[in-house]
């Protein structure tokens, strides 16, 4: 136990040495640049440069067009959905005409009261 513990205190001792040494140095090297020692970007850095930028133009407007026409056929799709449920009802989707059936019974009950309907319905209708 008492073994590691040593290591480990040399370790430490010797990283704070080298900081030490390192913190010393530093103020030594200067921040002024020579023009001699300029580093010069190649061209064809430059040309890879403007390429990337008209790719990342040309992707980002054919990635927001793609958006759009996902969003219309969204669209289209909602709408007809909700027509399809509308046309629906209850029933589970199975249309049941009951006007029809309503009127043939009133008439099986009441025929003089039907012809008078059927006339005035005639008669409104342009």
């Amino acid at each position: 136990m008492s073994l590691n513990f040593i290591i480990d205190l040399v370790i430490v001792a010797a990283l704070g040495t080298m900081l030490y040494l390192i913190a010393r140095v530093l103020p030594r090297i200067s921040d002024k640049s020579n023009a001699d020692s300029e580093l010069k970007t190649p061209r064809a850095l430059v040309y890879l440069e403007k390429a990337d930028r008209k790719l990342k133009k040309n992707s980002e407007k054919f990635l927001r067009r793609v958006r759009v026409i996902i969003l219309k056929f969204d669209n289209h799709l909602s709408d007809r959905l909700s027509k399809f449920k509308k046309d629906n009802g209850r029933n589970g989707g199975l249309k049941f005409d009951l006007s029809e059936e309503s009127s043939s019974q009133e008439v099986l009950e009441n025929p003089e009261d039907s012809e008078d309907k059927k006339v005035e319905k005639e008669n409104s209708s342009p």
